[in-house]
Parts: C-alpha cells; structure tokens; sequence
C-alpha cells in the first residue's frame, strides 16, 4: 500500500521533496474487528518481539505488506479473544529504503527515534553512508 500511496503522491508532489517515515512501533487488534474493539493498542517493536515469544506464537511474514505478524488468544470472562500483532522488522525497514532509493525520494525519518531498536541501526549503518543535513548551530 506504501508503493501505491507513493505511485500516485509522486504525480503532484516532487519525489526530492518527500520523506517517508518508519514507525519503531506494534499494534495488536482484536479480530474480528468491530465497534466495540475498532482501537489497537500499541507495543515497542522489541515488546512485541519477547509478547510472541512469552506466548510461544509463531511469527509468520505477509510477503505483500513485508512486515511480520503473529496471531494468538486470549481469555476474558470466559470469552476467547483472538488477536493479531502486526509490527516492522529489519525485512520492513529494507523494503521501505529500496522504495526510497527507486522512487528517488528524499529519505526516511524515524518516528519515535527514543525507542531504541538494534535491527534498523544495525541496517542503516552496514548499506548507507549517512550523511548530516542540519545547520550547525
């Protein structure tokens, strides 16, 4: 959906101009989906990371969206609840720099840069010079 979004972005926009974002954050839903439940709640990426292993859950890896994702249960009042965590990981974050570079795009920024994560660190600093912008001051 990123690809698309930015396909059509790039027909009113100029590519130099635009930075795309990568979110150091989880959601977990409940599903079905409805208006009862129609709110995530969030975790870190390295949360989510130890929730699936705490909960023996099987990560799997939806190739179209490139991000990963595991599926589990809980139990409320009697009431099974199934749930489904979806988050980046270091496949996301490189899926998301090759659109960059094919797009000619201005680059990327990091929402919430206070999150530590060691896989888009350990990315960025193996296949990119990173090069500083600001003004000094």
């Amino acid at each position: 959906m990123i690809r698309d979004f930015v396909d059509y972005t790039v027909t009113t926009i100029p590519p130099e101009v635009i930075s795309i974002g990568n979110p150091l954050i989880s959601y977990v839903w409940e599903i079905p989906k409805n208006e009862l439940n129609k709110y995530p709640y969030s975790l870190s990426l390295n949360a989510a990371i130890i929730f699936a292993y705490d909960l023996s859950a099987t990560i799997l890896f939806d190739e179209t969206s490139q991000t990963p994702y595991f599926q589990y249960q809980t139990i409320f009042s009697s009431t099974v609840i199934d749930q489904i965590a979806w988050y980046i990981d270091v496949r996301s974050i490189n899926a998301l720099f090759k659109l960059i570079i094919d797009k000619t795009l201005a680059g990327s920024g990091i929402w919430n840069i206070m999150i530590y994560y060691q896989q888009i660190w350990t990315l960025i600093t193996s296949q990119y010079e990173i090069e500083k912008i600001l003004p000094e001051i």
